[in-house]
């Protein structure tokens, strides 16, 4: 038992990626470690910030059914969303449908929210108060981008999920965008629906089954997510062909993919954080006053134009600038469209009311200062090329000085000397993290009871930020029992048996009165053992 344990707490603690609520709070996501889980992950820690003395659980329990790789078994923890262990709870019910459809993802939240609050995350579902964004209008404003500013006529669409309502909503967009500029549709240039992570099966079956030569049947592709993007762009290099020379790209939600090709990726920004953000402040007013109407909120997805459309500057065009940008305010608000996270929009903008508001010149004696600001914004997700393009356009676009050659070159090695810190920041925390890991699966190796897995887990897991954490088997009769964990002071006993219903014993209730808590299943050979739960600082 001890060995099986140990694999799976491994297993486990690997996938962690790295919460705002004496409420307890529940957040239920497919996953926190690809794609934009990873991005709401951060929101989430960002969030927890301002969390006050409440506890937020999150259950990252896997797509609905899903049977690829077994993540069906992690729905197990789908069971602890109840008024016994939860006073309210955000689905990010978009995220569940996999062999699931659509209606069985509804049909989830729609039970969730008859026995507590429940706000519907990515669904707009009858009933239920929710939270989603506008995916048609940013694909066919990306579409329409491609005709009317680069001219193409012949584009090509990769499908997503066909069980994914805001994946329907994508290429609805692009039939749409099509028709209302009298483009006749092509039914050889779209694929067949795919999974988000099968992005080259589907450019592969427009190229190699339909017989769709790049560059000559089409001009440009259009993705419904970056990562298919990503994977549809490497397809296409691996073949010889360039982009955007040859093929003009473009994907959906600005994740990290968007920075990992030759070309910085174009795309259309999902507005996670206002999502999240939205929706626990939702959640929150709705477990103060649970007999109170609360209105369903629709955020706008923002077109991001990068090099791989063909653009060279962030506006799409000059024209476009120009209708856009009129007053400080103006580029203000762009700017924090631009981004997904808002704290390097802010940074950025201070430094450009810094240089051009205040006068304050980029010299020996303001070094420091631009130092710091330009390390925030860039350890923040902010880029070189961004950061200069910004400034480039509010000396055309508002009539700022032009900053002279010595403080341009000043500039420009304080970025690239800031940009490799973080660099170096970033790469070193990846290390100190995976040696604490190594470092962990040698002492549960060697650990001779559970009593001593839990020393093992106390004098590790504080490395990588978790605080706090709690091991605990299931049994076939329904009951749960701790078997190991540990707090800020002690190595925890084995505990006594418990109702499986519970996500924890009454006993234990101070340990997770405060702060966030990840809920994370232990399976072993296609069976679920029990669960973890771990606080995350």
């Amino acid at each position: 038992m001890k060995t099986l344990c140990v694999d799976i707490i491994l297993q486990v603690i690997i996938k962690i990626p790295g919460v705002f609520m004496s409420r307890r709070t529940g957040f239920i996501l497919a996953n926190l470690h690809q794609g934009t889980g990873v991005q709401v992950w951060k929101c989430i820690n960002e969030e927890s910030l301002s969390a006050g003395d409440n506890s937020l659980f999150v259950f990252p329990g896997g797509r609905l059914g899903y049977k690829k790789a077994d993540e069906y078994l992690r729905n197990s923890i789908y069971r602890f969303a109840t008024p016994e262990n939860l006073d309210g709870a955000v689905v990010w019910g978009s995220t569940l449908a996999g062999t699931a459809t659509w209606k069985e993802a509804e049909s989830f939240v729609q039970t969730l929210s008859k026995r507590m609050p429940v706000v519907s995350m990515g669904i707009g579902i009858e009933d239920v108060p929710s939270v989603n964004f506008d995916a048609y209008s940013g694909t066919y404003r990306m579409v329409e981008h491609m005709i009317k500013r680069h001219g193409a006529r012949k584009i090509a669409f990769l499908r997503g999920p066909e069980n994914h309502e805001s994946a329907q909503d994508r290429f609805q967009a692009y039939l749409d965008a099509l028709k209302d500029n009298s483009i006749a549709f092509n039914p050889k240039l779209v694929s067949s629906p795919v999974a988000w992570g099968e992005g080259e099966a589907a450019i592969k079956e427009i190229v190699e089954k339909n017989g769709m030569i790049p560059s000559k049947d089409f001009t440009a592709l259009v993705c419904p997510s970056d990562l298919m993007n990503r994977m549809a762009t490497i397809y296409l290099e691996e073949k010889g062909y360039f982009v955007p020379d040859d093929v003009a790209t473009a994907g959906f939600n600005d994740t990290p993919e968007v920075h990992l090709s030759t070309v910085e990726s174009t795309t259309v920004r999902m507005p996670l954080k206002e999502m999240v953000e939205s929706s626990f402040s939702l959640i929150d007013d709705m477990e103060k006053n649970k007999d109170g109407v609360f209105p369903n909120i629709s955020l706008p997805s923002v077109p991001i134009y990068r090099r791989s459309c063909g653009c060279t500057d962030p506006f799409g065009s000059a024209d476009n600038a120009r209708k856009t940008i009129k007053t400080w305010d103006d580029y203000e608000a762009w700017i924090n469209n631009r981004f997904s996270d808002k704290e390097a929009a802010k940074v950025l903008i201070y430094i450009l009311k810094d240089m051009f508001l205040e006068r304050r010149l980029v010299n020996s004696e303001n070094r420091r200062h631009y130092e710091d600001m330009s390390w925030r914004y860039l350890k923040h997700g902010g880029t070189m090329k961004l950061f200069f393009s910004v400034i480039k356009w509010a000396r055309i676009l508002l009539g700022v000085r032009e900053l002279p050659s010595e403080e341009m070159d000043l500039l420009h090695d304080i970025i690239m000397e800031q940009s490799a810190r973080v660099t170096a920041s970033n790469n070193m925390t990846s290390s100190i993290k995976n040696k604490a890991y190594n470092a962990l699966g040698a002492e549960l190796v060697k650990a001779l009871s559970f009593k001593d897995m839990g020393t093992a887990l106390s004098s590790k897991l504080p490395e990588i930020g978790i605080s706090k954490a709690f091991v605990f088997l299931s049994d076939v009769d329904g009951e749960s029992r701790l078997i190991t964990g540990f707090n800020e002071s002690k190595v925890w006993e084995e505990g006594e048996p418990f109702s499986g219903s519970m996500l924890y014993p009454e006993d234990m209730e101070d340990e997770f009165d405060k702060g966030v808590f990840l809920v994370l299943p232990l399976f072993y050979d296609s069976s679920v053992v029990g669960y973890m739960i771990m606080k995350n600082e």
